[in-house]
């Protein structure tokens, strides 16, 4: 079978519209008819060369909806993940990269990582949960173990993983403070409820954080790293819980173990999730009618507008396509 999607042929190169083949006789895979897709900093880096064994050509897209049988489905991009909670087995891989992802009119996966779409959503709002609201709640809930009574620090608050931290810390009680690197971003959580919040740009951020929670903060989830993972290990409450999903600014140079050591510190680290935290996922956005915050929703044919602004980091939410060819 033909399919139609956005193909990237080689690195630093916009994705190319064409036609690609999709498998029809291998054994427990289907075709799903997509609907809605969106945009994960995971494509913008695989189409910058910011990634690990990257293979071309490729049509990018892990998060994607649409049907199957005239049913309505969301599609788990985590591949291969169904045991060992503890972390991903070595045949593990992420939909979108080697697998031909979702910025596509069809895509082929295992029926196994089929599931009804949440009822009380748009369908594009169903397109924005997969990879960022996977990737949220296992680095929140089943790794660092939010509860009401913590205090948390959310570092870079703006992009699919981290609004999708704030909403699940929202929805569980805890009192969230946010470091976000905007005016815009700012206000926008103001609306949105959340009182405390720092602009990283501020020379005197750490100090504000220091303030605004003199003990220092139970759970703080970073995906920056760098220098900055080293000053927060000063603001963790001790026996504090550091969560860890990304990397954005590199190694760490001002490491100190003694602060990890002393405060009795737990650094914990998550990549994406397992078949079963996806179904807890789904199950705990069903349970507090959780609504994905979306940017915009755009044609797919707007894929180069969309990568543009993942660059500029000028989103609140995702960006989610809809897959009309």
């Amino acid at each position: 079978m033909k399919a139609k999607g956005y193909i990237l042929q080689q690195i630093n190169v916009d994705l190319e519209l064409g036609e690609f083949s999709l498998p029809t006789s291998e054994k427990e895979q289907c075709i799903v008819e997509l609907m809605f897709s969106s945009i994960n900093r995971r494509d913008y880096y695989i189409s910058k060369g910011q990634y690990a064994n990257i293979k071309t050509p490729v049509v990018l897209g892990s998060d994607g909806m649409g049907t199957f049988n005239s049913q309505k489905v969301l599609i788990n991009p985590s591949l291969n993940w169904t045991s060992n909670q503890e972390f991903q087995p070595k045949r593990y891989n992420i939909l979108g990269m080697p697998t031909n992802g979702t910025f596509a009119s069809h895509v082929s996966v295992p029926e196994s990582v089929l599931h009804p779409t949440p009822q009380h959503l748009e369908d594009y709002e169903c397109a924005a949960i997969p990879l960022a609201g996977l990737t949220a709640y296992r680095i929140l809930i089943e790794k660092c173990k939010l509860s009401s009574q913590d205090r948390i620090l959310i570092t870079g608050a703006g992009g699919g993983v981290s609004t999708f931290t704030v909403q699940f810390a929202k929805a569980l009680g805890a009192k969230i403070t946010l470091t976000t690197g905007s005016i815009e971003k700012l206000n926008y959580w103001k609306k949105f409820g959340i009182d405390n919040i720092v602009n990283y740009h501020d020379s005197d951020w750490l100090s504000q954080l220091k303030e605004i929670s003199p003990e220092g903060f139970d759970v703080i989830i970073d995906s920056a790293g760098g220098n900055i993972l080293g000053e927060l290990l000063n603001i963790a409450s001790y026996g504090g819980r550091i969560g860890i999903y990304g990397g954005t600014l590199g190694k760490t140079q001002n490491f100190s173990p003694q602060i990890v050591f002393w405060k009795q510190l737990k650094i914990l680290g998550s990549t994406m999730g397992s078949h079963k935290d996806f179904a807890n996922m789904l199950s705990f956005i069903n349970t507090y009618k959780i609504h994905p915050i979306v940017d915009e929703v755009l044609p797919i044919s707007q894929i180069p507008m969309a990568f543009d602004k993942m660059k500029n980091h000028n989103q609140i939410g995702k960006i989610v396509f809809n897959n009309n060819f």
